[in-house]
């Protein structure tokens, strides 16, 4: 019985640590990962808009700021 109670809580704490990872990535990040991709492909105007959607979604990212430009 002991045993069986250990287990679930185990199995509970790597449940909450694995949401807790997939929850920090935010989607400002994922549309400047995107962008890159974009960039790297030369499609200037599909980079501009991620740049642009991640800025929507945290004006306060510097880096989607400096990357828009500079495909401007």
């Amino acid at each position: 019985m002991q045993l069986k109670r250990i287990l679930i809580l185990e199995s509970f704490i790597v449940l909450v640590a694995l949401f807790a990872v997939v929850s920090c990535v935010s989607p400002a990040k994922e549309h400047l990962r995107q962008g890159d991709e974009y960039v790297a492909q030369k499609l200037w105007d599909e980079a501009i808009s991620e740049y642009s959607e991640a800025i929507k979604a945290d004006p306060d990212l510097a880096t989607a700021y400096y990357k828009r430009g500079s495909v401007y």
